[in-house]
Formats: structure tokens, sequence, C-alpha cells
């Protein structure tokens, strides 16, 4: 089973992107969380099973990209996604020259589609 992990402080988004993986990943596991401290923690203990972290830039306790660097050691950072409504260019490089991929809020179904379809092309 293929399992994606969702953190951000808005509620509204993670149900948002549990519909949009659902729709057409029914099979896949979505664990969330609305702490970035306790999403580092979620993917740290789920580390060797996670296909996709969608992270949020903008929340209160910890910023994406620094929650990102707290797991950078034992995750593949090319399984990880910044997601914001800033689209400072200064940001969107920040995010790649880290390896990761950067979408733009809002979050839609088409921009959830392009990044867990080719979740189905791998190996379970």
């Amino acid at each position: 089973m293929k399992l994606v992990i969702a953190i951000d402080d808005s509620k509204v988004a993670l149900i948002q992107v549990q519909k949009y993986v659902q729709k057409n990943f029914p099979n896949c596991q979505i664990l969330s969380s609305t702490n970035p401290i306790e999403g580092v923690e979620l993917v740290r203990k789920n580390k060797d099973r996670v296909d996709l972290v969608i992270i949020d830039y903008n929340m209160k306790e910890m910023n994406g990209l620094d929650a990102v660097d707290q797991f950078q050691a034992f995750l593949d950072l090319s399984k990880v996604v910044i997601c914001s409504a800033n689209t400072q260019k200064v940001l969107i490089d920040r995010a790649t020259e880290k390896g990761l991929k950067f979408i733009e809020k809002p979050l839609t179904q088409e921009k959830i589609d392009h990044l867990v379809l080719p979740l189905k092309t791998k190996a379970s």
C-alpha cells in the first residue's frame, strides 16, 4: 500500500489532499498532521514506507523548509513537495535547490494527480 503524509496547519488543506488522493488512488493510506513538529515525527516513524510527503510552507510552529531540514537525514527529498500560495522566486529556488518539488496553492485535483499518479506505476 502506498503512503502519503500531508502536513499543513490548515485542516481544510488536509481534507483537500485526502479527497484528491482518494479519488484516483483509493487504496492509498494518508496520514496527516496540522503541526509541523508532529509531522516531522510522523515522517520519521514512517520513513521506510512513505512514498510522498506534501508539506505546507507557511505554518506557525515551523516553516515547511525548516521541517524538511529535520527529516532530510532519513528521507529521500525527491519524495517531498512544498506547497504554498507564496510563489516568490526565492522560496521556489530554496525548495528546488534541496531537491523538492513545489506546487502553488490552492491545491486542485489536477495538481494532486500530477504528484500521486506516478506512484501507481512504481512497484509496491
